[in-house]
């Protein structure tokens, strides 16, 4: 035995010593492509057992049909030519005892000792990790045609830097293919960070867990559309927690919901406040005018023999009267006024800011002339005349249903006085 042999047999001892309790394999091959050590983790990942390999060529650890390339491969390192293998790391397919392949990474080192060149590898397995990454592939294949499928927006994003990781072809067609750029620049605009309506800090509880979640209501910035979002953490393909959000366009529901308050709230005839809504105006604005020590002014205004108009003329031409009429008062009133339909041809008119008997009566005479200027409707000369009763808060009442009362009873005075169209109650009486 030379001394050589001697020597690598003192350190694969040593080495022996080392790495019987390694996790992956370890194999030496000499410059014939002779094993000349094999740890015992060989028997785990290829079936054989380390005395098995030993003095047996590393080809039998090959697949027939890549021993041709493994055999242009070693050649070029043992001579240490261009395009060696030696100093990397690989994943390449091997063969198992039982005939089956094995996917394996593999590490490649060289040394030489007495003019004889020596490779080891480092082999380990890679099918677990294959089959887990085959599983992952097809969970998020799975996922994405499941969320590609809804007619919503759906998209991923980072809780922590807010980058994008998914969005669904729903979401592309709106925002375009927007993945790995942030979401509070694409999803909203005029954002110069992350938007101060992110749900981030709601989907996780106080020990890092997810909670159930967070459903809400917003209108994009980019589209101006409704949406109703359900937003929750969910632990990602890499293990992080990320926010989901499933966002279902809910814009032809706003419409509608807008529309049925519109038909609850105002008139259908003349699209002003109906009494529901008036009352709870004026019930706002005495609150307000209490709290700033003000007044604010109610105006009962009733149309003179209107009930003539519609036996005579049919319900069309009354109708296009009080359209009309109500026309002729919006272009007397203020910003602040409210003018309300209170029922048939009575209509309440809310003054506020600034109110006081001179500036009011300057209105009501304003009001009580261009209504009497005469309409032609539908080929029908008209002539109408309006009595008004005004009330005053805090003077006459300190509720609604009091002063449009207060205000009710001014405008049967006016009624029936010869003077004029108009009663403004005395501020200091509430008979």
């Amino acid at each position: 035995m030379n001394s050589s042999q001697r020597k690598l047999e003192i350190s694969a001892e040593v080495l022996r010593a080392i790495t019987d309790s390694a996790r992956d394999a370890i194999i030496i091959i000499d410059d014939r492509g002779k094993i000349v050590f094999a740890n015992d983790s060989t028997k785990q990942l290829f079936g054989y057992t380390a005395q098995e390999l030993i003095g047996d060529t590393i080809t039998r650890l090959i697949p027939a049909h890549l021993k041709s390339r493994h055999t242009r491969a070693f050649e070029v390192a043992t001579r240490g030519g261009a395009g060696t293998t030696v100093g990397g790391t690989y994943e390449v397919m091997a063969l198992h005892k039982s005939g089956r392949s094995v996917s394996v990474e593999i590490s490649l080192s060289m040394w030489e000792d007495e003019n004889r060149r020596f490779f080891s590898g480092i082999a380990r397995d890679m099918s677990e990790r294959k089959r887990a990454e085959k599983i992952r592939r097809q969970s998020q294949e799975s996922l994405d045609t499941i969320l590609n499928s809804m007619d919503a927006i759906v998209y991923i994003a980072d809780m922590r830097t807010h980058k994008l990781l998914f969005l669904n072809n729903y979401s592309k067609q709106l925002f375009g293919d927007i993945v790995g750029k942030t979401c509070w620049n694409t999803l909203q605009q005029g954002q110069s960070g992350p938007c101060d309506f992110c749900t981030n800090s709601q989907l996780l509880n106080e020990d890092g867990t997810p909670t159930a979640g967070v459903v809400w209501e917003f209108q994009n910035t980019v589209n101006q559309r409704w949406y109703q979002c359900r937003d929750r953490a969910i632990r990602w393909f890499d293990g992080r927690l990320v926010r989901m959000e499933i966002a279902t366009d809910i814009t032809d529901q706003k419409h509608l919901e807008n529309q049925l308050k519109d038909l609850v709230g105002n008139d259908p005839l003349v699209g002003l406040p109906n009494r529901n809504l008036l009352l709870d105006r004026l019930d706002q604005a005495i609150k307000l005018a209490h709290r700033r020590q003000d007044s604010l002014a109610v105006l009962f205004i009733d149309l003179d023999d209107f009930k003539p108009i519609n036996d005579e003329y049919g319900h069309r031409v009354g109708d296009l009267c009080l359209l009309e009429f109500v026309r002729r008062l919006r272009g007397c009133l203020r910003e602040s006024d409210t003018l309300a339909r209170y029922g048939g041809d009575e209509f309440i008119l809310l003054l506020q800011n600034e109110v006081d008997v001179a500036s009011v009566e300057s209105i009501v005479r304003k009001l009580i002339n261009v209504v009497s200027i005469p309409m032609r409707l539908d080929g029908v000369d008209i002539r109408i005349s309006a009595s008004v009763g005004v009330a005053f808060y805090p003077a006459h009442g300190g509720s609604p249903d009091q002063l449009i009362s207060q205000a009710d009873n001014a405008m049967y005075r006016a009624k029936h006085q010869a003077d004029g169209h108009y009663y403004i109650s005395p501020l200091d009486s509430q008979s």
